[in-house]
C-alpha cells in the first residue's frame, strides 16, 4: 500500500518489478482531498465525452483530461502537477 502526494516514482518502481516479475498487479487511486472531488450526475443514457491532451516540456511528457459533457470538469493533471514521466 503507497499512501501520501507525491508517490508516482514508487508506483512506477512497483509496477517495474511487477511486470519483470511477470506478476500482476491491482492500483487502486483514492483521493484524500474531499474538495478535489466534483460528482458528474449521470442516468443510463447519458453520454460522457473525456477529452485527453499529450503535453511535454521538452524534459518531461504528461497527459491532461477534462470531461465536457454532459457537464465540464476541471483539467486534470494541469502541468503535469500530479504525474510525469520523464524523457
Amino acid at each position: 500500500m503507497v499512501l501520501g502526494a507525491g508517490r508516482g516514482p514508487l508506483v512506477n518502481a512497483a509496477l517495474s518489478a511487477a511486470h519483470h516479475a511477470d506478476r500482476k498487479l491491482k492500483i487502486y487511486a483514492v483521493e484524500k482531498n474531499p474538495n478535489a472531488i466534483q460528482p458528474i450526475r449521470l442516468s443510463r443514457t447519458d453520454d460522457v465525452t473525456v477529452h485527453f491532451w499529450r503535453c511535454n516540456n521538452g524534459k518531461k511528457v504528461w497527459y491532461e483530461w477534462a470531461v465536457t459533457e454532459p457537464s465540464c470538469s476541471a483539467i486534470h493533471n494541469p502541468a503535469g502537477r500530479s504525474y510525469t514521466i520523464g524523457l
